[in-house]
């Protein structure tokens, strides 16, 4: 339903490419900027008067109309923030193809400018898409490739993020949304193990960060029990001793050997009793359970083939 807003949105989108239209022959060389600037303004009220009627399709338009002008005018910052701006208007109305496209070329334009942080930014948001449209199952592609575009995009963020100083616990965050990603939905278990295990690692140096490091070996052993046998898991507990002292006597630790006994022993009852006396004392959330779950399903189908042996 068209409002008053989409009106004056449409005005002004009509009056900015009539600016663009208007030449002089006499004057065409030297006011091409100020057409391009005008144009620009219009486009960019026009795009405010479409966000006030949730037109966020016509908003988006405008922003990427508003974006070109900006470019040819050699204004990158202002050219990038539109960019950006169109990006979260085709966000809001799912059109990823064309939202990828914009957070890109704004990425793109910021690390021109060496605003590293806000390119990253802009391209943990095109993960953020991908790997909302890989839960939603929406998109052009299958559930797996709009994932595995997820991974890629978040691990060049945090490739950029580790650049600029002070900006470690950002770049932590987007490592952990890989690790989760390549786990829980692609399967590639050992990949996500050491990312866990880095993250560790790299926050020991970090008193803000130290806190959470027992948190990330856990996660680090859980993936391990995915690929890893009892032994290796034994083994980098030992590991996780060395690097954090303060891990020992944790009931973080106290879980994964649990695990690890219960796996090596080949005892499901055994491997689901001490995930529910952890679960006890301290809630596993949504990832740790589905992981759980897939480690013990190595347990089951160790089980199966052991029976089908004797048959």
């Amino acid at each position: 339903m068209s409002t008053a807003s989409d009106a004056r949105g449409e005005e002004l989108c009509a009056k900015a490419r009539k600016r663009l239209e208007t030449k002089n022959p006499f004057t065409s060389l030297f006011a091409s900027g100020s057409r391009d600037e005008d144009a620009a303004e219009l486009f960019e009220r026009a795009a405010t008067e479409f966000k006030l009627s949730k037109n966020y399709g016509r908003a988006a338009d405008a922003y990427a109309d508003a974006a070109k002008c900006r470019e040819r005018m050699k204004e990158t910052h202002d050219a990038a923030s539109a960019h950006a701006e169109a990006g979260h208007m085709y966000k809001r109305c799912s059109q990823i193809e064309a939202c990828v496209e914009h957070y890109t070329r704004a990425s793109e334009m910021f690390a021109e400018m060496g605003r590293l942080s806000q390119s990253a930014k802009h391209l943990k948001e095109i993960g953020e898409v991908f790997e909302n449209a890989g839960n939603a199952g929406s998109g052009g592609d299958d559930a797996q490739g709009l994932y595995d575009r997820a991974v890629s995009a978040y691990a060049r963020a945090a490739e950029l993020y580790e650049s600029e100083e002070g900006s470690s616990a950002t770049a932590n965050n987007v490592k952990l949304k890989t690790a989760f990603i390549l786990s829980a939905k692609l399967d590639r278990d050992e990949d996500a193990t050491e990312i866990f295990e880095d993250v560790g690692r790299a926050s020991l140096s970090n008193n803000l960060l130290r806190f959470s490091v027992k948190g990330y070996f856990l996660s680090a052993g859980i993936c391990r029990m995915c690929w890893c046998d009892a032994i290796g898991v034994m083994n980098a507990v030992d590991k996780y001793d060395e690097l954090d002292p303060s891990f020992n006597g944790t009931r973080e630790r106290d879980l994964l050997l649990k695990c690890a006994k219960a796996f090596e022993n080949g005892d499901q009852d055994e491997f689901s009793s001490a995930v529910a006396d952890f679960d006890s004392m301290s809630r596993l959330d949504a990832w740790k359970t589905t992981m759980l779950l897939k480690a013990k399903k190595r347990i089951v189908a160790r089980q199966e083939a052991e029976e089908d042996d004797l048959t």
